[in-house]
């Protein structure tokens, strides 16, 4: 094909047929159409795309090319290119000649005479199918990867969350918790119920020998006998993967009260099924235990007190039933000497069993018992107990000094039973030679009485428990005294139920004596 030189000032001319060529070469899809979207001309990219021939579109109208919900988007197009405005890449999807769809990016322009009118347009499309597959599996894929990463944020969330339930649990069971995070326990995790078992610090403890250490503030012990450190639970279910439980144990601590602990453990296994670790759980049985030392002490009480009561009933009992007997059988013949000495022994012996019998019945009844209280002349509550006194043991002599006159609000029946109880306890210990003293003085706005004897006088270690239920001192178990230990309970309590104080000292001159103090109250009578 010749080309003509160009002259000068002009820009050379391109051959005829050029600008089909360049079309048939293009793998765009160009084609033009009128202001009315009739198809004038389709290359050989346009029959690609869209499967039609040249022949099939030339002349038709441009919505042939898309699916009849986009007839809006195409007459938008031919507005735009009307108003000589050019329509940018438009991604769109169209169908084609089969009816399949198609995703394609078109761009059109405004053609323009000589005389600058818009006399059609020029359109060109490329088939962007694949980049929108590419698209939508990369937007799967960073949906996914969004998917598994808020996956992964959500599971460590509950991690955390159940972490911190955990550690909360940890910390407020009252169950002392330790943890092992090896085999020979050199690290190991105590609670804070665990820690005050033990007199550690909680937290983790890092020792090097293995749990416990040789240093630790505590000794182990188990039946009686020192537990090596291979026989704590947390170890042996750390090394041997066998899990203990029910296993009792005492701690022994310098200078303190020894501790009982009931302890579970169980090892922590790894993915291969070896022991790693292990975890143990330890109960305080302190309180049981004690509980159980206070029941078999009780039992032992019980069981001297019914040998006591046994004793202290049946004695005197007999002695009565025995003296009856005698003298319903020989009454008639006994001497008058003899008659009346056996009926002043059955008087006291069955005074004996009638004033156990009293007192026992006002320690069952106190708990229940409700304080009627009245003004009395103690004076004269006193002189009713020491002639009951003198009538019971004529052969004593009993020294009284009453010079007080005041009154006390109290309940005559009680008063009268704590001076009687007093006076009793003050002939069992008193030598058969030497009075029984009672005093009675005031003090300001309260009373004193005072019982005294001239015995042995008490022991500092006995003045403790002396008015504790069924307490016997050991002077009184050697020499055999008669008494079950109510008496000085029994005045205890009912002076407390009056408002009053009961103590007991050891005289210079020898022997025991009680104090008891009383409120005054402020007029006579």
């Amino acid at each position: 094909m010749a080309v003509e030189p160009p002259g000068r000032g002009e820009l050379p001319r391109p051959p005829e047929g050029w600008w089909e060529e360049v079309l048939a070469l293009t793998p765009d899809a160009v084609f033009t159409l009128s202001l009315e979207g009739t198809i004038t001309s389709w290359n050989p990219g346009a029959e690609r795309l869209w499967g039609f021939a040249s022949k099939e579109v030339l002349g038709n109208d441009l919505r042939m090319l898309g699916p009849n919900e986009r007839f809006k988007e195409v007459q938008e197009i031919l507005a735009r290119v009307g108003a000589g405005k050019t329509v940018a890449p438009l991604e769109t999807r169209w169908r084609r000649r089969d009816g399949a769809p198609i995703d394609v990016s078109i761009s059109v322009t405004p053609l323009q005479t000589d005389a600058g009118t818009v006399d059609g347009a020029a359109a060109i499309a490329r088939d962007i199918s694949d980049r929108k597959r590419f698209e939508e599996l990369l937007a799967r894929e960073v949906a996914a990867r969004e998917s598994y990463e808020q996956q992964l944020i959500d599971l460590n969330r509950q991690l955390r969350d159940r972490l911190t339930v955990v550690e909360t649990l940890l910390e407020v069971l009252p169950v002392g918790i330790g943890i092992a995070y090896d085999r020979n326990c050199t690290r190991v995790r105590v609670n804070d119920t665990l820690a005050a078992m033990l007199h550690l610090e909680p937290g983790t403890l890092v020792v090097k020998e293995g749990f416990p250490a040789d240093d630790a503030p505590f000794a182990l012990y188990k039946g009686g006998k020192p537990l090596p450190r291979e026989g704590h639970p947390l170890q042996r279910a750390a090394r041997t993967g066998r899990p203990a439980a029910n296993v009792e144990l005492e701690l022994r601590y310098p200078g303190r009260e020894p501790r009982y602990i009931l302890c579970f453990a169980a090892p922590l296994l790894d993915d291969s099924g070896e022991p790693g670790g292990a975890i143990c759980a330890c109960i305080d049985l302190t309180e049981q235990h004690e509980a159980e030392v206070q029941l078999q002490q009780a039992n032992a009480i019980k069981d001297d007190f019914l040998a006591m009561v046994s004793h202290e009933l049946r004695t005197p009992l007999t002695v009565v039933l025995g003296l009856a007997r005698l003298l319903s059988r020989d009454s008639i013949s006994m001497e008058p000497a003899m008659l009346k000495e056996t009926l002043a022994q059955m008087r006291t012996d069955a005074e004996r069993l009638a004033n156990v019998i009293e007192n026992m019945l006002i320690l069952a009844r106190l708990d229940h018992e409700r304080a009627d209280l009245e003004p009395l002349r103690v004076s004269r509550v006193i002189e009713r107990a020491i002639a009951e006194h003198r009538m019971r043991f004529p052969q004593r002599e009993v020294e009284s000094d009453l010079n007080s006159v005041s009154f006390v609000e109290g309940h005559a029946g009680w008063l009268e039973q704590i001076v009687s109880n007093l006076l009793t306890n003050a002939e069992k210990y008193s030598p058969p030679d030497e009075p029984v003293e009672i005093t009675l003085s005031d003090h300001g706005d309260t009373v004193q009485i005072c019982v005294g004897d001239h015995g042995p006088g008490i022991n500092p270690v006995d003045a403790e428990d002396l008015f504790e239920p069924f307490y016997r001192s050991q002077h009184a178990i050697d020499a055999m005294i008669p008494g079950l230990g109510l008496g000085l309970t029994v005045g205890k309590r009912l002076t407390e139920l009056q408002g009053g104080t009961i103590e007991v000292r050891r005289r210079d001159g020898g022997g025991t004596e009680f104090i008891i103090t009383l409120p005054a109250i402020g007029y006579d009578m």
